[in-house]
């Protein structure tokens, strides 16, 4: 016997359960509620900011503490208001990040994440640590920051002819890395970044999140390196844009703390407060 016919004659409109030899009780699914007739079921009400479906419809809402967020079901990719479907045979991944030069052709210790570059829809998609977003969204002068790069010699990317889906990658991520990089930090060492702790931000400029990443003095100074990196099937990482600026770290003794790397912004060789940033 079915579980609705578990108690016969019992009126309910979903499940009924037998509680003694002489009453039931009806039940409802997950998302449904018992009316006031106490058998039949109906959709719960909605309530919240997201009963109003501001999301893609393949996307879940979530509620925040600071307000509402979407996110993309899995097998999607976007914003959370606009998904795409993925289909991982024409999508390629192309990493940006900032990394200390070595003097050599390979990457020093990693100093910035920037973005991972998702390339295969009409638009170009980006991942960082906070969100999936559409690039054009936002930064709508993205492809006016630099003029477009030449695509690789043929003799540069031989090897790599067979795989079809990683040419525009090598096409266009060198030049996609440096826009974003120029983007992302307009003001070179001295931009501002929220960093976050436990339960509170700090707004804190790039040449300390880069010599706290070190952990370790730097003189004398030494320049940051933007790689891109297409993943182990289409190329190697390589270097595609270089600060101007030098990074200079110092270890600084302060009276109740072992010691601290701090950003030498001015790359002193007799350091004075003013020359570092502290806090």
């Amino acid at each position: 016997m079915s579980a609705k016919n578990e108690c016969l004659g019992g009126g309910c409109s979903h499940k009924c359960k037998k509680i003694n030899s002489d009453g039931h009780q009806c039940l409802c699914p997950q998302n449904m509620v018992l009316r006031s007739n106490n058998r039949t079921c109906e959709e719960k009400p909605c309530s919240g900011q997201c009963c109003s479906n501001p999301c893609a419809k393949d996307a879940t809402c979530y509620i925040k503490n600071d307000g509402l967020d979407c996110k993309c079901n899995d097998g999607f990719i976007g914003d959370g208001f606009e998904c795409a479907k993925v289909n991982e045979i024409k999508i390629k991944r192309c990493f940006c990040g900032v990394f200390l030069d070595t003097g050599g052709t390979v990457a020093g210790k990693e100093l910035f994440q920037l973005a991972t570059l998702i390339y295969g829809y009409d638009d170009l998609w980006a991942k960082d640590s906070n969100s999936t977003f559409k690039v054009s969204e936002r930064y709508p002068n993205f492809n006016s920051v630099l003029r477009k790069r030449q695509a690789l010699a043929p003799d540069e990317r031989t090897e790599l002819l067979k795989y079809r889906v990683c040419h525009k990658v090598l096409a266009h991520c060198p030049g996609d890395c440096e826009r974003m990089a120029r983007l992302v930090i307009g003001d070179g060492l001295a931009t501002a970044f929220h960093v976050y702790g436990t339960g509170s931000s700090l707004s804190m400029p790039l040449g300390q999140i880069m010599c706290e990443r070190l952990k370790a003095p730097v003189y004398p100074g030494k320049h940051p390196l933007v790689y891109y990196d297409p993943g182990s099937d289409c190329g190697r990482m390589t270097s595609t844009f270089f600060f101007h600026e030098t990074l200079c770290c110092a270890s600084l003794q302060i009276p109740g703390i072992t010691s601290t790397i701090l950003w030498n912004k001015k790359c002193a060789e007799k350091l004075k407060l003013d020359n570092l940033i502290i806090g």
